[in-house]
């Protein structure tokens, strides 16, 4: 994020053109601004070395960088609102500061669920129930993830009169894509009730480690569909801000659940999981399915 800061402030410095993008036609640029925005990359870079080398992050150095990212957002919202052709400020500096917030809770170990988003492996082994189970979770998270939060946003772009998007079959293409990820999420969730004997909510989790189906390819194939469908409706309703909601919702599952739901798995299957983990990317399929040893085994996603 720190070298990010620099090389906006460079194309910001050296090509005035650049410059409209963020600030208006407005040629003078906010020298207080440089400074808080030096001190905050300097501050990311400090963490980004202190995380590289597997030091303890310095609470000063995060809060400092915090500080600068949300001095940042503010200023970028303000001038968003006052000028609505100033919006990319605001989808650039909601990302940054999402990220700052997300390291903040990893490196203080606060845990963000609770509840029924608690891991806990399934104490029941019904199909039957894991099923209902399982689709009820699906309407509600996609009701309210991929529908009610999403018209939200999309109004307030519009009601703030920030730039959307348009061009011929992009609803054709948002929502192909989100029915397609769905569709793929959905039969990850197959794999977990009838392989895994438990559900895809994290408090009926699966009591056998699932490293089949989707799960030989990648770790976490309902995250990562889960994301793609966010941004396939926002593609589909023409909306910069749900895309960056979608990619903010990455970072923070990322960076604050799935560390969460990895020690969970850890404690439970231990080496079994450990070598899964190592050898199944989360992010990105492997083309050769993965194959245990061990026969027993579970799996959240």
């Amino acid at each position: 994020m720190g070298f990010a800061y620099v090389t906006w402030w460079t194309a910001l410095l050296l090509s005035p053109a650049f410059r409209p993008s963020f600030f208006g036609s407005e040629s003078d640029l906010p020298v207080w601004l440089l400074v808080v925005d030096s001190l905050t990359a300097g501050a990311c870079v400090v963490i980004g070395w202190q995380l590289l080398a597997r030091r303890p992050v310095s609470k000063a150095v995060l809060a400092l960088a915090t500080l600068g990212v949300g001095v940042g957002t503010a200023e970028a919202l303000r001038l968003a609102i006052i000028d609505p052709t100033l919006s990319l400020g605001v989808l650039v500096m909601l990302v940054a500061i999402t990220l700052v917030i997300g390291i903040w809770i990893a490196l203080a170990g606060i845990s963000i669920v609770w509840g029924p988003f608690r891991f806990i492996m399934s104490g029941s082994g019904d199909e039957g129930s894991n099923w209902r189970q399982t689709i009820g979770q699906i309407v509600v998270m996609w009701g309210l993830f991929l529908v009610l939060i999403p018209l939200a946003l999309a109004s307030a772009e519009r009601a703030l009169g920030w730039a959307q998007f348009d061009w011929t079959g992009k609803a054709w293409v948002g929502l192909g894509l989100a029915a397609a990820m769905g569709g793929i999420g959905i039969l990850a969730s197959k794999t977990m009730v009838s392989t895994g004997g438990g559900t895809p909510l994290p408090s009926k989790g699966c009591r056998d480690l699932v490293t089949t189906g989707l799960y030989a390819h990648i770790r976490n194939p309902m995250a990562m569909t889960g994301i793609a469908q966010g941004v396939g409706v926002g593609v589909a309703m023409g909306s910069w801000l749900i895309i960056t909601y979608a990619v903010c919702g990455a970072l923070l599952w990322d960076l604050c659940v799935r560390p969460l739901e990895e020690r969970h798995l850890q404690d439970c299957f231990g080496e079994t999981y450990r070598r899964y983990r190592m050898a199944v990317p989360c992010w990105w399929c492997r083309l050769k399915p993965y194959r245990s040893a061990d026969p027993t085994q579970s799996q959240t996603s």
